[in-house]
């Protein structure tokens, strides 16, 4: 199988700006985690090292206004999306 994008997971979701983002992938990139709002504009940005196959990281985003939002991960070749709500 050719993996064509990567595949994570946002815990909770929805959430309050505060999340867990957990992937499990034989990669040993550095991974670039971006979050936009709905119009497309960057909000946040980070490179986190991965070591090993199993990756997780809290995101905390607490000021972050309801509403629905979009996670990007990018290991450098592989790139996934998940929408997250977030609710007050």
């Amino acid at each position: 199988d050719v993996i064509s994008e990567l595949t994570f997971f946002v815990q909770p979701n929805p959430n309050d700006g505060n999340f867990r983002l957990v992937m499990n992938i034989p990669t040993a990139r550095d991974l670039i985690v971006r979050v936009y709002d709905v119009a497309g504009k960057e909000i946040f940005r980070e490179v986190y090292v991965k070591n090993g196959d199993f990756f997780s990281q809290n995101i905390r985003l607490s000021t972050l206004a309801a509403g629905s939002y979009f996670v990007t991960v990018h290991d450098g070749t592989l790139t996934g999306t998940q929408e997250i709500v977030v609710v007050r």
